[in-house]
Order: C-alpha cells, then structure tokens, then sequence
C-alpha cells in the first residue's frame, strides 16, 4: 500500500476531471447549438405575430438555423476528439445540434 491515501488515488486514476482543458470546439458547438434555438424561437414567435403566414424572412430565419444545428454536430464531434479536453460540451452539443436538426427539418417537410 501506498504513504497516503493521496499517493494511491493519484497512481491509480488516470485522468482527472480537473486536469482536462476546456474544448474549445465543443464550447463553439454549443454556442452554435443554443443559436439554432433562438433563432427557432424567433421564427416561431415572427410566425404567432403574422397570424401564421409566414414571409420569406422566417423560412430564411429556419435556414440559417438548420446550418447552425448541422455546425454544431460537426463542432461536436471534433470536440470529442480532443485529446485532454473535458466531453460535456461537445457531447451537449452534438445532442442539441440532432434535436434542432430533426425539428427544424420536420417543420420543413410539414411545410410542404
């Protein structure tokens, strides 16, 4: 046995939470992600306020929203590939980026 119980823990653990950095294309991923979403919102609230005949303007809205969702699956898996970064964003972000997607695409095809 070890000295101390902090001479065992640090042999034994590989990684430490505190140890790994920040990914920073996971944090994109995410800040791309919880764009997708507001710019859902605001496309559903332009949407209410036109009594449901959208312009032009809130398809283009839905757009820019789906390339957003899509850039933040893609940031989200080059986060995971970091090597010593910390997997809550970019794994955050790759769910948020697949339920913006497969809504705002559903919202599409209902459109149609």
């Amino acid at each position: 046995m070890s000295k101390s119980r902090r001479d065992y823990f640090r042999r034994t653990r590989k990684v430490r939470m505190r140890d790994l950095s920040p990914s920073k294309s996971g944090w994109t991923g995410l800040i791309c992600g919880l764009a997708s979403v507001l710019l859902f919102w605001i496309s559903v609230i332009f949407s209410f306020l036109d009594a449901g005949d959208a312009q032009v303007y809130v398809g283009g809205i839905g757009l820019i929203g789906i390339v957003l969702s899509v850039g933040a699956i893609v940031m989200g898996f080059m986060g995971t590939r970091e090597e010593g970064s910390r997997p809550a964003a970019p794994r955050v972000s790759i769910a948020l980026g697949v339920i913006m997607t497969v809504l705002l695409v559903g919202l599409y095809i209902y459109g149609l």
